[in-house]
């Protein structure tokens, strides 16, 4: 009888090790993004410390550059593909 106990004891106790490990892990873990997340949201905006609201950036300059075509051999099933679907 003992020794049916001490085998059961020495099979069960790795898988609880190894539970307890990936707890206690999961725990580590969930901890450090808790403090991620509460530092970040507790974070005060730049708007509110200088009292002044930036104004928004002009807007870009229209691209003039020069493009570049070249045609690309197409197959003519697909050219023929592309003729139905503009006809529906």
């Amino acid at each position: 009888m003992p020794m049916n106990l001490l085998i059961f004891l020495a099979g069960s106790l790795p898988p609880l090790v190894l539970l307890y490990l990936r707890e206690r892990m999961h725990d580590a873990r969930e901890r450090e993004w808790t403090r991620i997340f509460c530092v970040k949201s507790l974070e005060i905006p730049q708007i509110s410390m200088d009292g002044n609201v930036k104004e928004e950036k002009a807007a870009k300059p229209l691209d003039t550059r020069k493009r570049l075509s070249i045609p690309l051999p197409v197959a003519d099933y697909a050219k023929d593909v592309y003729r139905k679907l503009h006809r529906q």
